[in-house]
């Protein structure tokens, strides 16, 4: 689900924002409050990482399409800073399944 996609990703949210401001470390576990992100630093994260495809598989549909129509690239690179490793190979088999119905040839 969105929600489920949102809250594992707070794990990227919280790495990228302490490596901002200077306090880098392991990744995160993931977390339901990201208070401890002052809003102009969020911002900067938000834009660090708007070109990704984030939630359930329509959602990942959804913003995968908009981003090869926008950027046209030649390949695609998934990553995955997901803290959990079971989740992490979910959110890799989703994304495997939303490329081969975008392009079934691969």
């Amino acid at each position: 689900t969105d929600a489920e996609a949102d809250y594992h990703r707070s794990s990227q949210v919280l790495a990228f924002a302490r490596l901002r401001t200077g306090r880098p470390g392991k990744l995160p576990r993931p977390t339901h409050d990201l208070s401890e992100v002052p809003p102009q630093v969020m911002a900067g994260v938000d834009e660090a990482l708007s070109c990704a495809a984030i939630g359930s598989p329509a959602s990942v549909a959804t913003a995968l399409k908009a981003l090869i129509a926008r950027y046209k690239p030649d390949e695609i690179m998934l990553t995955g800073m997901i803290h959990d490793h079971q989740a992490r190979l979910k959110s890799f088999k989703i994304a495997a399944n939303v490329i081969k119905a975008i392009n079934p040839s691969l």
